[in-house]
């Protein structure tokens, strides 16, 4: 039978007024004697009752009773102290917790400012002597404190009348103060209630959230060092905390990361010092601490020797419990024990090494603690075994002067398991363990003396067996080093393969977008496209190619099934789509947002119509029914029984009285909007007439599965023209400034007929069936959409002839393209597929290869700015020196000079531009003065070099400090050997020294500033900076150079046509890349080393696959020469300088991604 609840709350009143656990646990062991249901009872309404423990609080000063009175401050503040209750600056709004001294609260403070803290005040009757004065240690202990994971202690005070719950003893502070002494200048009250403020710690036992989480063992060993380290941090402090355990570590989070925090300093100890000016005695018998993570000193009953190495025992059992899922001392052997066993177990039993703990778990509980570590449950014994053993063990010693002597030692010693470096801890030597031994064991010492002897000689036989056991495991180890090395091999046989088939897919999608075969491009396009189970090896022509099919088109709508109509409304405010879910969308025309839908019931709807004035909205479905809706309401004005089956298009006429809908027979019902009632057929088709278009007020086009496309008068209901395709019309569109009718057919024929003698003018050959057709608002531009999900631009020529544009060809659907629209300005085509998509396309020049062009007065080079859209070419006159942005093509700024500028380069921090001009001097200016807003003064330009000579082109090291210029004394043309480098570095690249190698006229630094690769007359040279000599010199190749951006390669292009890629390491050549007709001008490698892009007299850029050395595409072809090439940071553009006579070109590359 259930306890009688009388016996429950009897021995729950008396249990929570215990203080020390043990001392507590015991009181109820006693109390409920065998009855192990009312011992569970009482036991969880306990823990209940301390759940929330006890938060870290910053306690005031108060006085403690004179004359040993240890009345309580004051009866009844705690007791009318709810929810809503101000105390000075906070007001209380929920209660966190009781623990064993106090009350905390969640209280928000409003004023000086607001902020949600903890506040914890005395519980009634609990303000003794003895309780206010560990009040007052606790708070000085925590306001010696002050790490990153102990919660801070914000604020103290006293309670004032409780009959005034806002009232304020006087010169209570009102805020946190550093100064551990600052809160301790509060007057006492005789009606006030000392109160900490804290922090607010939101978090869960840390063992708790290692378990929920699923952490690994090595992301709870991360997680555990900054616990050590804020222990320390308390010991450096002189503070023992004696209660380390899960509830007093929380962990919370922020910004997903888990951050821990040290708690309850309520049985705190200090050293060498006196946390109080009251005496705090620990009674003789009385045990402080929590008995399953309590040390060996503790354990004692008068627990008066205790230093920091206490702390670092409850460490070690609170990282055992974190790897085993158990702590050493289980909690059902501890509820099973009396007080003296449990002090003596503490004291003398040894701890089981962790791996042999998890071994011994059940086979259930094995599998729960494993899984929530995230380790395979065969393999959890060997995760913890060895090294992991030896620290935890070191931290469970029960002889302290053998365990780590610090916290900090712990944290360390776990920092070196985790980065793979010797541990301090290590097995207890044989000796020790022979010594422990015999002391607890003798007579079993003995006996196993003999055990030894008569073992003496199996253990030769071991030895013998271990010898062969040694040869084999040698043997194995040759095996699995050599497995290791064909696995490697094989991997990079597969990248190797990967990279190759990379580069030939880009190629033929070139191809394939070359041959008008958006699809086929697409499908080469998609086997590289990112995928979490292989490597993502897309570069800037995988995208370049993929914007060319593509654009940079918007998905408007995404549904679950086929679209098949778009209909702009007359305002030309709103999109409605309708299609195989029986709904009609309506969509803002404007945000592309999603207004709301009508239901309609249909089925699939295939046909929807505007009403002129726009009001409402009639939609044709597979029921046969028309339904007129109206468009404020969504409610359904009419419902016409229009065809036996289906319903497939509708028109309203212009004077918007009547409404022609055709279906999947051969007839044309007009019916009138108003009442429903049917007013005349069209008869003539042979099949099903598949849709229909308004050509004026008095002509309907209808088209058909019989190969046909009819006009009818509708004042006369008569035939007035029919043209005749070879296979089944799909699509119609009028050209009416023309006299142009134009038919898609099933075919893929694309047919112009004149109107209204039906006289076929032109035929052409589509990509694939046509099944929607859209005229441009312009009346020159035709956009066909066809069964393969691709759309393709044509031109309308004179005589109704249709030309192909071949870079207009997208693809963006995944199978048919049903509708086809245009913005009422042209701007913008949309379309609806069988993919469930609409789609928003941007219209492009017929004459755009996908990048943008910046005309400019003539130009020698130009440099990007980083960090920005920024780029400055070199010139003269006027245009010496000009600032770009190469989105836009807009001119940011300019500096006229009479003299010409050859080379310009601007320094990786965007702060300076060095400029050579009349190609003798070298000039080093300060970007916000040359185009910012800066006043010109002294220091605006700190270098201005006139050598007397040849300037080349300058080059700024990685770190903005130095510029490296090829020079050539005058009096030395004709002999190259006299050019050579200088180098300006800092301060104010004022210091110049010489890099004597004859005929240096290229540079490039490595990205780590260190070494300068030189083109010169000895051929390629890799000059070390640091050593100011070689690195290695080679003479295989001639002409420009540039580092890549991760150091490894070097690139070289030449006169020769030639494009060398060199092996940084070794100085190989890696690849020669023949290809170009004409010499070479210009090289730029993308940021992710994947991509080169090299450009020749000739004026035609082709882009290479570094990892392979292929040809992957050729972005322009020959034309006015290109000169010079730089990829944006982000690698997402190409930029080429154009250079004709007279003229240059800024051209920009775009791809970017859709």
């Amino acid at each position: 039978m259930p306890p009688d609840i009388t016996d429950v709350e009897r021995i729950l009143a008396e249990a929570i007024e215990i203080a020390a656990p043990l001392e507590r646990e015991a009181f109820v062991i006693r109390s409920c004697g065998g009855d192990a249901e009312l011992r569970q009872q009482v036991e969880m309404l306990i823990e209940f009752h301390f759940q929330a423990g006890t938060f870290l609080e910053h306690p005031a000063n108060y006085d403690l009773p004179r004359n040993g009175d240890d009345r309580s401050l004051t009866d009844n503040f705690v007791q009318t102290a709810t929810p809503g209750t101000i105390i000075g600056p906070y007001r209380l709004r929920e209660v966190l917790g009781e623990g064993g001294m106090g009350i905390v609260y969640v209280a928000e403070q409003e004023r000086p400012f607001h902020r949600f803290v903890a506040l914890k005040v005395i519980k009634p009757g609990m303000d003794t002597r003895e309780v206010i004065a560990r009040f007052e240690a606790e708070r000085q202990a925590l306001a010696l404190m002050d790490h990153p994971h102990i919660a801070k202690v914000l604020d103290a005070g006293t309670t004032g009348d409780p009959r005034d719950p806002g009232f304020l003893t006087p010169n209570t502070p009102h805020s946190a103060s550093s100064d551990p002494d600052a809160a301790t200048q509060i007057p006492s009250s005789p009606t006030g209630r000392p109160y900490f403020v804290m922090e607010l710690v939101r978090g869960i036992p840390i063992t708790d959230y290692c378990d929920r989480h699923k952490l690994t063992t090595r992301e709870r060993l991360e997680l555990f060092i900054p616990v050590c380290q804020a222990v320390q941090h308390a010991h450096q402090k002189g503070i023992i905390h004696r209660d380390l355990k899960p509830s007093n570590v929380l962990v919370g989070s922020h910004d997903g990361t888990p951050i821990p925090k040290v708690i309850d300093f309520g049985v705190a100890k200090a050293i060498d010092q006196r946390l109080t000016e009251q005496t705090v005695f620990t009674r003789m018998a009385q045990v402080v601490g929590t008995p399953l993570y309590m040390s060996p000193e503790q354990a004692e009953l008068s627990a008066l020797d205790i230093d920091t190495r206490s702390d670092v025992y409850s460490l070690g059992v609170l990282l055992y419990e974190l790897l085993t899922g158990t702590t050493p001392i289980t909690r059902e052997t501890m509820s099973k024990i009396g007080l003296d066993e449990m002090r003596r177990m503490i004291r003398e039993v040894e701890p089981q090494r962790p791996s042999q703990r998890v071994s011994t778990l059940e086979a259930t509980t094995r599998s729960t603690v494993s899984g929530q570590r995230g380790v395979d449950e065969r393999q959890f014994t060997r995760l913890l075994a060895g090294e992991l053993d030896w620290i935890v063990l070191k931290a469970l010693e029960k002889d302290r002067q053998r365990r780590y002597e610090s916290a900090s030692r712990f944290a360390a010693d776990i920092r070196c398991y985790l980065d793979d470096q010797p541990v301090e801890a290590c097995p207890p030597s044989a000796i020790y363990r022979l010594r422990k031994f015999s002391k607890r064991n003798q007579p079993i010492l003995v006996t196993a003396v003999v055990v030894l002897s008569a073992l003496t000689f199996a253990t030769v036989f071991s030895a013998w067996q271990a010898l062969q056991a040694i040869d084999a495991r040698q043997l194995a180890d040759e095996r699995l080093k050599n497995e290791q090395a064909a696995r490697k091999q094989a991997e990079e046989q597969r990248r190797i393969m990967g990279d190759t088939l990379y580069a030939a897919d880009i190629n033929q999608a070139a191809n394939a977008i070359r041959k008008a075969d958006p699809r086929g491009a697409n499908l080469f396009l998609e086997r590289h496209a990112f995928r979490d189970d292989k490597p993502d090896r897309r570069g800037f022509e995988w995208w370049y190619l993929r914007r060319q099919i593509g654009l940079a088109h918007q998905i408007w709508l995404e549904n679950a099934g086929p679209l098949y109509v778009l209909c702009l409304s007359p305002d030309r405010r709103v999109l409605a789509v309708a299609g195989a879910n029986s709904t009609v969308s309506l969509i803002d025309f404007e945000t592309g947002l999603l207004e709301r839908e009508i239901p309609t019931g249909q089925g699939e709807v295939n046909g929807v119509a505007f009403t002129a004035d726009g009001i409402e909205l009639a939609t044709a479905g597979d029921d046969g029914t028309i339904r007129i809706w109206t468009l404020e309401t969504g409610a359904e004005r009419l419902r016409i029984a229009a065809h036996p089956t289906k319903a497939f298009q509708l028109q309203f006429a212009t004077d918007g009285k009547r409404i022609m809908v055709c279906g999947n027979d051969a007839v044309i019902r007009i019916y009138s909007a108003e009442s429903g009632q049917q007013l005349r057929t069209l008869e003539g088709h042979g099949a099903s007439v598949q849709g229909l278009a308004l050509a004026d007020d008095q002509t309907l086009i209808s088209f058909s599965d019989d190969h046909t496309a009819r006009a009818w008068h509708l004042e006369t209901h008569s035939e007035t023209m029919r043209v005749t395709s070879d296979t089944a019309i799909f699509s119609v569109a009028l050209a009416l400034s023309q006299s142009l009718l134009v038919t898609g057919n099933d075919g893929g024929d694309l047919e112009t007929w004149s109107v209204p003698d039906g006289q076929r003018l032109s035929r052409v050959q589509h990509l694939d069936s046509v099944h929607s057709l859209a005229l441009h608002p312009n009346g020159q531009l035709l956009a066909a959409g066809d069964h393969s999900g691709g759309i393709r631009l044509w031109r309308i020529q004179a005589g109704g002839k249709l030309e192909a544009d071949a870079k207009q060809v997208w693809q963006g659907h995944q199978s048919t393209v049903y509708s086809l629209l245009w913005s009422p300005d042209g701007s913008r085509l949309f379309s609806a597929g069988k993919d469930g998509q609409v789609i928003s396309w941007p219209q492009v020049h017929v004459d755009d290869d996908h990048q943008s062009r910046i005309s400019i007065d003539s130009a020698s080079e130009f440099c990007l700015i980083p960090k920005s859209t920024s780029l400055i070419t070199a010139g003269s006159g006027p245009h010496a020196l000009v600032r770009w942005d190469w989105l836009s093509g807009k001119a940011e700024g300019r500096f006229a000079d009479s003299a010409e500028y050859q080379h310009v380069a601007i320094s990786p921090d965007g702060r300076h531009a060095a400029a050579v001009w009349s190609n003798r001097v070298l000039s080093v200016m300060s970007l916000d003065v040359l185009f910012g807003p800066l006043p010109r003064s002294a220091g605006w330009m700190p270098l201005d070099w006139h050598p007397g000579g040849y300037v080349g082109a300058p080059k700024f090291s990685p770190d903005s400090q130095s510029i490296a210029v090829p020079f050539q004394p005058d009096g030395t043309d004709g002999d190259p050997t006299a050019k050579y480098v200088w180098l300006h570095g800092p301060p104010n690249f004022s210091r110049a020294e010489k890099i004597l190698l004859p005929g240096a006229r290229h540079s490039s630094f490595s990205p780590d500033g260190r070494r300068l690769a030189l083109m010169t007359e000895l051929g390629l040279v890799l000059w070390d900076l640091d050593q100011q000599q070689p690195v290695w010199t080679s003479n295989q190749h001639r002409g420009s150079v540039q580092f890549s951006p991760d150091g490894k390669f070097l690139v070289t292009g030449g006169a020769d046509r030639l494009v060398v890629v060199w092996n940084v390491d070794t100085s190989h050549i890696r690849y020669r890349l023949p290809g170009h007709l004409t010499p070479i001008t210009a090289l730029a490698i993308a940021p992710d080393c994947r991509t080169l892009a090299t450009s020749s007299r000739d004026g035609v850029i082709k882009l290479w696959h570094l990892p392979t050395g292929q040809e992957l595409l050729e972005l322009r072809g020959p034309g006015t020469r290109c000169v010079d090439l730089q990829f944006s940071e982000d690698g997402r553009h190409l930029v080429a300088l154009a250079d004709a006579e007279n003229s240059s070109e800024i051209l920009v590359f775009d791809a970017t991604g859709p």
